[in-house]
């Protein structure tokens, strides 16, 4: 990618990195949640002047794993969404086997998000002493 820019009165065309760019769009997403959580924070304090309080309170949110995904769909129906036979979903869900890293790919996808790398693997922490 190129970019023109001013530099002592000429013009100069400059070559940019994919990471330049994604480090360009990441400083705009981080303006816009801060000015949104700046803006979220006037609300709520002139909310908390008149004595009004969320109802909704944070929760926490149980990550599933591999084996309870497959528990909750069944062996069928998540070997045909991984598009594996039974007998792989069955050594998955008891840990005989780990999907392989384009597999657990599309397991990711199949699950909508609902699954991500540490809960197919395990947590970094179980293997990494941080």
């Amino acid at each position: 990618m190129c970019k023109t820019q001013k530099v002592s009165g000429l013009y100069m065309t400059k070559k940019t990195s994919w990471i330049d760019e994604m480090q360009n769009k990441n400083y705009w997403m981080a303006d816009y949640f801060h000015i949104q959580k700046v803006l979220a924070s006037k609300q709520i304090k002139l909310l908390d002047a008149i004595n009004i309080k969320p109802t909704l309170k944070e929760r926490q949110v149980k990550r599933i794993t591999l084996k309870d995904w497959i528990e909750f769909l069944g062996m069928p129906k998540a070997a045909k969404e991984c598009n594996v036979s039974e007998a792989t979903i069955k050594a998955w869900r008891y840990g005989y086997r780990q999907p392989s890293i384009e597999k657990a790919k599309e397991i990711i996808v199949a699950s909508e998000g609902r699954l991500d790398y540490e809960s197919i693997f395990g947590e970094i922490k179980d293997f990494v002493e941080i």
